[in-house]
Parts: structure tokens; sequence; C-alpha cells
């Protein structure tokens, strides 16, 4: 049998954080210990945003050069062992962030459910112990209580229904907050990898989203984080690095590994274009008054659910998270 070298690129293409698992099945309790373990510290939220992007980007500059059965050199190989590390711990870490802002905000959206058919339509689809949980509107602020709370359920369902939630809520938040409950039920249901959840996470606080500014797992975002993500957009992380060893947020690693990088990719040296950086401030200004806008109406309705007694789940999915 042939053996492959022990540093060859085809070692470093197998990153879980790039499969995508379906994890329906998995009852909810598994997740108790990962959540306390991750809960007892934070990541600072700029410099997940500069390894995590980082580190992909080396990895597809280091692909793009070298064949798969390659031997890649030792340090080279430190960098692709690297990215699994990073993108991992900062896919998982996002994950627990999206469920945790999520059930952050599940007692605001429920507001006027119980005057709907929602309670008859939730049991059916997700059974009567998951109802009993959310209807005592558990608040991941208050960790240890919501944590040890979990009920016997899977997966699938605690997050199915945590998107139903959203889904058929009133709020004029809750379009929003639909779009952040679905990654984690992409991701649990095997539609998502971990590391297009963290992109994805990324994507939405650059948008206005307010995932990154709870605590939880990361720090809260500051506006250096914005700015990094329109860094990002215009594919010049590396070069932001390099131009801002300095800064506080580039850790010892992160300058060890910049300096490999720029060893075998002399390119990465090209001075930072600022035209090609967009300011993203006044999109997120836009996206945010529409969201309060809609609030305050949903605040005006006098029933703010009155969905009709056998509902269509799909299609009110498509119509809150796609407008069809």
């Amino acid at each position: 049998m042939y053996d492959l070298p022990n540093n060859s690129v085809v070692r470093y293409l197998v990153n879980p954080s790039q499969e995508a698992i379906n994890l329906r099945d998995i009852p909810i309790k598994t997740l108790k210990p990962l959540l306390i373990e991750a809960h007892k510290h934070t990541y600072n939220t700029e410099q997940a945003v500069l390894n995590f992007y980082f580190y992909n980007h080396a990895f597809h500059l280091i692909t793009s050069r070298y064949n798969i059965y390659d031997r890649l050199p030792d340090d080279l190989a430190h960098i692709c062992a690297r990215n699994q590390l990073i993108s991992n711990q900062i896919g998982s870490r996002m994950f627990y962030q999206v469920l945790m802002s999520t059930h952050g905000h599940l007692f605001g959206m429920a507001h006027g459910m119980h005057k709907a058919h929602f309670p008859e339509f939730f049991v059916q689809q997700y059974g009567q112990a998951l109802w009993d949980f959310f209807a005592k509107n558990p608040n991941s602020y208050q960790f240890s209580n919501w944590v040890n709370a979990f009920p016997d359920v899977k997966m699938g369902e605690f997050f199915s229904g945590t998107l139903s939630t959203f889904t058929f809520s009133g709020h004029g938040a809750a379009k929003a907050w639909a779009n952040i409950a679905r990654l984690a039920t992409d991701y649990v249901n095997g539609d998502m990898s971990l590391e297009s959840l963290a992109d994805q996470a990324f994507s939405i606080c650059h948008n206005g989203g307010s995932i990154l500014n709870k605590g939880h797992m990361f720090t809260v975002c500051h506006q250096t984080m914005y700015h990094l993500l329109d860094v990002q957009d215009s594919g010049q992380i590396p070069q932001w690095i390099l131009k801002h060893k300095s800064n506080k947020e580039v850790d010892a690693q992160l300058k060890a590994d910049i300096s490999i990088m720029v060893k075998h990719f002399p390119e990465l040296q090209s001075p930072l274009d600022n035209t090609l950086i967009s300011h993203s401030k006044a999109k997120r200004d836009a996206y945010v008054q529409g969201i309060a806008k809609n609030w305050q109406q949903a605040n005006n309705w006098k029933n703010p659910l009155n969905p009709p007694p056998k509902v269509n789940h799909e299609a009110k999915l498509n119509k809150v998270l796609l407008g069809i």
C-alpha cells in the first residue's frame, strides 16, 4: 500500500470544520459540557476575524501552488495544521455564539404567540418537552439556569424549534433573528459546515446583524471588527497584518506565521490598497434603522401573530426568510 508523505497537502484537505455532518439525532444535552467549558473564557472578536481569514487565505495560497500529493515544507505544513485548528476552534465557538445569541432573545419574540395557534403547531411538530422548555422563557444570559434546563430532546428538534419561534413571531426584528437562527439549524441538519457557519455569521455581523455584540463566547465587538471585515472583502487580510504588526489584535503566533507566508509568497508584501476597501457603515446603519422601524410597527400591532389553524411551515419560512 502506498504511504503518503507525512506533510503532503492531501492530509490537510480533510478538515472537520469543512464537513457537513447531520447532527439531528444527537441529544441537545450533549452540548452542555461543551458549552460550559467554552463559556469559561471569551475569544477576542477582532483576533478571531484576523485568525479565521488569514489562515483560510494562507491555506488557499498553499493549495494553489502545491499538488495534493506534494510534500510540503515543514513550515507550510505548520500553517496548514494551524488552519485546521483555527477553523475548528472559531467555527465551534461561533456555533455556540449563534445558539446563545438567539436564546437570549426568545422571550421578546414569543410575545403574543400564546394567543395564536403557534403552541398547538409547535407541540405537534417538536413535542411537549421542548415547548415546556421554551414556555419558561429560557434566557442564555442566565447561563447556568439555561444550560441546566436543557430538555430531553434531540438537536434537530431543538434548533428547528428555535428557528420556528423566530419565524412565527410578529416582532419586527424576528426576520433578522430567524436568519441568524437558521445558521445553526442548517449546520445541525448537515446542510452547512462549521467553517461556512462562521463565515456567514461574520457576514451577518458585517451587514448589521447583532451576533457579536452580546458577549457570550466572544468579546463584545468594536468598530475595528467592521473595518477588518471590510478589509477581508477586499482580500487583503495578510497585507493588513503586515502593515499593522504592532496592533494589539495581531498576536505573536500570527506575526510568526505571516513571516512564514511572506518567505514563500513574497507577493503578499504588496502595499495595502485602501481604494479597494469598502466602508460598510452606511449599509449597516440602514439595516439597523430598518429593523428599528419594523420593531416599532410590530409593537403597534394589536394581534402580533394570527396564523391560520393549519400552518404551512415551509411556506411561512420562505415568506419570512426569502420574501416569497
